[in-house]
């Protein structure tokens, strides 16, 4: 590892950590909106730092959605295994119906029909809701790393560097 300069370690020193690697992204969100106090030297070496940074954002964002796309896919499996079995049951007592029974008993089975239309309905709003989340959290990590690296951009622009 190189050794630091000191304008280097004055950035760690704001960031209050003793390298690059645990600076997080509420260090460069505060350190983004006093970047145009500090020495321009200490301002010029965060600047360099930030490819790093934004590359780490990255990588998180990338695992992120992974795991978004893993929770979209386990909820729609469990909403199809929902339907099918709902479906069996809706079927068989559909077929129990036709057969020729009381009506009281007809009455039976068309009260689970109509307990498993509610059921079904019920999973489809689940699963609806569900994806609104993950989607949330995803656009909203995405967003958040898009304007720390917004910001990075217009203030070192703003350097004229």
């Amino acid at each position: 590892m190189k050794r630091l300069t000191s304008e280097e370690l004055r950035t760690l020193e704001s960031f209050q950590n003793d390298n690059y690697r645990g600076v997080t992204n509420g260090n460069v969100t505060n350190l983004v909106s006093i970047l145009g106090k500090m020495e321009p030297e200490v301002a010029k070496t965060l600047i360099e730092q930030m490819p790093d940074a934004i590359r780490s954002m990255t990588e998180i964002a990338n695992a992120y959605s992974q795991v978004i796309v893993t929770c979209i896919e386990s909820s729609s499996n469990s909403v199809n295994s929902c339907y099918e079995t709902e479906d069996f049951l809706i079927n068989a007592f559909a077929q129990e119906m036709s057969k020729d029974i009381p009506i009281e008993d007809k009455k039976f089975f068309a009260g689970y029909i109509v307990d498993a239309a509610i059921r079904k309905e019920d999973k489809e709003s689940e699963h609806r809701n569900s994806l609104f989340v993950f989607l949330g959290s995803l656009f909203g990590s995405l967003g958040i790393g898009a304007i720390i690296g917004g910001s990075i951009v217009a203030c070192y622009k703003g350097k004229g560097n």
